[in-house]
């Protein structure tokens, strides 16, 4: 049995690495949070999430996000991700995304 919570993260992580903003936003719930861990709010609500990465996808033309290591574990999947084309080095992170319905409401990045 296939879990759903990974197929939406990995159809989150095509879309982003295609810049494609529509087919991105749908995997993440309205009340999306984000967090700098471990508690530190960046934004949240749809709105807020659309418009930071309108922004990041505008521009970043070598945007790109390689998963380096996965774990599933429940609702929650944690990732190890090298992400290219945000500055000039790779920016390495641990993110935690939690789901709830098989959508992404919580994303906490670790630096």
């Amino acid at each position: 049995m296939v879990n759903s919570n990974l197929l939406t993260i990995n159809r989150q992580l095509k879309a982003y690495n295609s810049k494609n903003l529509e087919e991105f936003i749908v995997n993440f719930s309205e009340d999306i949070k984000v967090y700098e861990f471990p508690e530190k709010l960046l934004y949240e609500g749809k709105e807020q999430f659309r418009l930071f990465y309108s922004q990041r996808f505008l521009n970043s033309n070598l945007l790109n996000c390689i998963i380096n290591n996965r774990i599933i574990l429940n609702e929650i999947i944690v990732d190890h991700e090298i992400i290219h084309g945000i500055i000039e080095n790779p920016v390495e992170v641990i993110v935690l995304y939690s789901f709830k319905n098989n959508l992404i409401f919580r994303i906490d990045f670790l630096k």
